[in-house]
């Protein structure tokens, strides 16, 4: 029988002969192939002996579309065409290429189908070295029995099921995973364009143009930690040489404690210009202020409210809740205690004031908690102390310096960790006779 001859299918079967040895598929007629494999997963089989092709097809064709081809190139080009298939077989020995290296390159063209090697030679090399590099899912020995055959293909195609099922699921996930992310990505811009305008709000409640107030010098540092914080601070030239200072820090961070600070500042803004000389009244009426307006906020926050009075040379302050602070002096510390509860706690609470005498060289540092309530990668806090310690080391220096300096310490100790709360810190001096030339 020549070649030709054994290229020929049974005409029982209505095949047509559309490919030639070296180079050319076998294939249904298409009228044939619309028909009987529409709904049949498809599987692809190439062999170099044309005999086991069509001793493969007469046996699975009810139970598969076969495409089958007697080269590599030809069976590589059938995958190429049938994006949809199942199955891929291949026989292990051929002229040009072993079924290793076609798998190698089926892996490239479309990774889905399932690959096994159908082989009468049992080669040990080649066959792991394609079940290691993942080219093969199976090998199959010839001579192969049609039920034991059609069970392994079933199994294979069920395979194929599962992992296409979860192909679609995944891609679905992925999908509804993009539409999310775009959405919260939306989201996102929005917050943040009402995190930027809650700034822009907050940065101009803030005092400015401090440098406009005689003989003296405010170094301030103002860092919520996001946009916004629970920090205000807000410096009032009452009259000449008569300057007030307030600070507070309401509970908690970010948004919320942000619009507390609104809160507090339409209270201290209708009070602040009255009780002159006495801060600790200002403070009982803020106090009872918020406990009558706002209980139902349950909103407080620690303060401390100091009145600078360089014509007498000496300061009053009263503070409620808050962290001590100090006047830094030639020779050491002076302390600012607390004198009351925080604001917004108790009805109807007295709130105690002290005045302290001022040197012509006398700085007053002011702070909230954040400054020291900062933690390393070790979960140590900074604490008072080391704030303490850097103050005296420095306390010669201008108060900008200082507060610079307070600054480096507590960003190195903290490094590697994110700034766990708002901070806000406010130096002051006295102008010294040099800035008095330079302002002239």
């Amino acid at each position: 029988m020549n070649k030709k001859e054994k290229l020929k299918l049974p005409s029982k079967r209505e095949m047509i002969k559309t490919g030639k040895k070296d180079g050319k598929s076998i294939k249904l007629e298409k009228d044939i192939l619309n028909k009987k494999k529409k709904d049949r997963p498809v599987l692809i089989y190439v062999d170099d002996e044309v005999h086991n092709l069509n001793s493969f097809y007469l046996s699975f064709e009810d139970d598969f579309a076969i495409f089958t081809a007697d080269n590599a190139e030809a069976g590589w080009k059938l995958l190429i065409e049938n994006k949809n298939t199942a199955i891929v077989i291949t026989d292990m020995k051929m002229p040009d290429i072993n079924g290793a290296e076609f798998l190698k390159k089926v892996l490239t063209i479309n990774s889905n189908p399932r690959r096994l090697i159908l082989t009468a030679y049992a080669e040990p090399s080649y066959l792991m070295d394609s079940m290691n590099k993942g080219s093969a899912h199976r090998y199959i020995l010839k001579p192969w029995q049609k039920q034991d055959l059609l069970m392994v293909l079933n199994e294979q195609l069920h395979i194929f099921n599962l992992e296409k099922t979860n192909r679609e699921y995944m891609s679905q996930l992925e999908l509804k995973v993009s539409e999310r992310t775009r959405d919260l990505e939306n989201a996102l811009k929005i917050i943040n364009n009402y995190l930027k305008l809650s700034k822009d709000i907050q940065q101009n409640i803030l005092p400015r143009n401090l440098e406009e107030i005689e003989n003296c010098d405010f170094y301030i540092k103002y860092l919520p930690m996001i946009e916004v914080g629970g920090d205000l601070y807000d410096i009032f030239e009452i009259e000449s040489g008569y300057i007030r200072v307030f600070l507070a820090d309401a509970i908690g961070h970010g948004i919320p404690a942000a619009l507390i600070t609104m809160i507090i500042k339409v209270e201290y803004e209708s009070l602040k210009k009255g009780f002159f000389n006495n801060p600790a009244e200002l403070l009982e009426r803020i106090n009872q202020n918020f406990l009558t307006r706002y209980e139902w906020l349950s909103v407080f926050f620690t303060c401390i409210l100091i009145d600078i009075d360089l014509n007498k040379n000496e300061l009053i302050y009263s503070a409620g809740g808050h962290p001590t602070q100090y006047i830094i002096e030639k020779n050491g510390l002076r302390e600012l205690e607390s004198t009351g509860k925080l604001i917004g706690i108790v009805e109807n609470t007295k709130y105690h004031q002290r005045k302290e005498k001022l040197s012509e060289n006398d700085k007053i540092l002011l702070f909230t908690d954040g400054l020291f309530e900062e933690f390393n990668q070790g979960g140590e806090i900074y604490g008072e102390n080391r704030l303490i310690e850097v103050v005296k080391e420095e306390q010669s220096k201008s108060i900008s310096e200082i507060v610079e300096k307070i600054l480096h310490k507590m960003y190195s100790f903290t490094k590697g960790t994110e700034i766990g709360d708002d901070i806000t810190i406010i130096g002051f001096e006295r102008k010294s006779a040099e800035n008095k030339r330079k302002k002239s």
